[in-house]
């Protein structure tokens, strides 16, 4: 658990709301249409921080929920990511493996078996 700033708070949740609009458009131009309301809806809110944090941290609150009630049942996640399609996929070959090749294995690779 970490204590965020509001700052980091609204940027994080600003970036949530981003992929999540990604997630929904499959084509550019409405995504990035999309994407620029959201950017104004955020701008908006920052602007209320200084002159009423209450009302900043209610207008928060309530993005979070509306993101949390609209979210998409699949997501997009990257392949290499926790979730992804290609998670845990590389092989970590140890060093050992190395010691069994034939000695013309080995000088095909002069750099790595300098002997």
């Amino acid at each position: 658990f970490q204590l965020l700033s509001s700052e980091r708070q609204m940027c994080s949740l600003f970036k949530r709301a981003v992929r999540h609009l990604e997630a929904y458009n499959d084509d550019r131009i409405p995504y990035r249409y999309e994407v620029t309301l959201l950017r104004a809806k955020f701008d908006e809110i920052k602007a209320c921080k200084d002159k009423d944090p209450e009302l900043f941290n209610q207008m928060l609150k309530d993005q979070e929920e509306e993101l949390f009630k609209n979210q998409h049942r699949q997501p997009k996640k990257w392949p290499k990511t926790i979730g992804g399609i290609a998670y845990g996929r590389v092989a970590v070959i140890s060093d050992w493996v190395l010691d069994y090749w034939h000695p013309l294995e080995k000088d095909t690779i002069p750099k790595i078996f300098c002997y």
